[in-house]
């Protein structure tokens, strides 16, 4: 079947389109239409022969849409729209799958090839990445995200209060609490509002996914000091905090040397972090683990 009669069957083009943007639409259509070919249950066509539910048909079995593709394209149109939205398009081509040493990187090749190696053997794990600019820091945490994200959205049935997988600057994270910090005082506001507005990453949060079995998951980028005011470093220390009680998976990038970082951040919050993740330094080549 070509893939114009698949649009009509497992999705309609124009509403997945204005979800995605036209670079998202063709970037879902490209690999909805490589897996779909190589489904084994309708051998690509998009359409399996079920039992009538109804019973009016005297053969017993009717034309319908092939659950398993239909089922693998509304995760992957999810997956598709929150990629597109958190990660840059300078990023978008990067999979830990497919991830290599790269000679743009300073970092030498051999070392990393370690750490990829590492990444890949364990991309459930939390990262504390700490390097230069340039150093591919960015490129690692990156890859780790589109494993974990993936993942979330394509098992079966996926079901959230609260989304568990989240990716945004330090600086992102902080003015939400700030601004929510105004807004929830506002008269006119409910408690639902309240709710339906609150920051995308709370200790509130952290903690419901964990009691649903779920494992909370933060990719926290640009960790490079300058926090400012106290009720902004309590606001990080909340969610730091909750992640290392909660067992949730942190994923964090900084330009700071560990030494800087602990200066800047406190013992307390630099302890969590060190013991929650581990730690990949690419100034001098070493790192903790």
């Amino acid at each position: 079947m070509n893939i114009e009669t698949l649009k009509k069957v497992l999705w309609d083009e124009n509403t997945t389109k204005s979800r995605l943007g036209d670079n998202g639409y063709e970037w879902f259509v490209n690999r909805a239409e490589r897996r779909i070919a190589n489904c084994t249950d309708c051998n690509g066509s998009g359409t399996v022969m079920m039992p009538d539910p109804i019973g009016i048909w005297r053969i017993g079995l009717v034309s319908t849409t092939c659950p398993n593709c239909d089922e693998f394209v509304g995760g992957l149109i999810a997956f598709t729209k929150a990629y597109f939205e958190t990660v840059p398009p300078a990023y978008r081509h990067i999979t830990l799958r497919t991830l290599e040493p790269t000679p743009q990187s300073p970092v030498p090749l051999e070392r990393q090839a370690d750490i990829i190696a590492v990444l890949k053997a364990n991309p459930d794990k939390s990262y504390a990445f700490f390097g230069k600019p340039g150093a591919s820091k960015t490129v690692w945490a990156t890859a780790l995200y589109a494993e974990i994200l993936y993942r979330q959205y394509m098992r079966p049935h996926p079901r959230w209060k609260w989304f568990p997988v989240i990716h945004l600057s330090l600086k992102k994270m902080l003015d939400q609490h700030a601004e929510y910090a105004i807004r929830r005082n506002d008269p006119d506001w409910t408690d639902l509002d309240r709710t339906l507005n609150a920051p995308d990453v709370t200790a509130d949060k952290i903690r419901a996914v964990t009691q649903t079995g779920d494992k909370y998951r933060l990719f926290l980028e640009d960790m490079n000091g300058g926090e400012g005011t106290d009720r902004r470093r309590a606001d990080l220390f909340d969610v730091i905090n909750a992640i290392y009680e909660n067992d949730g998976q942190l994923v964090i990038t900084s330009n700071l040397t560990p030494a800087e970082f602990k200066r800047q951040y406190g013992d307390d919050l630099f302890w969590r972090i060190t013991e929650r993740c581990t730690v990949v330094e690419v100034f001098d080549g070493k790192d903790k683990k």
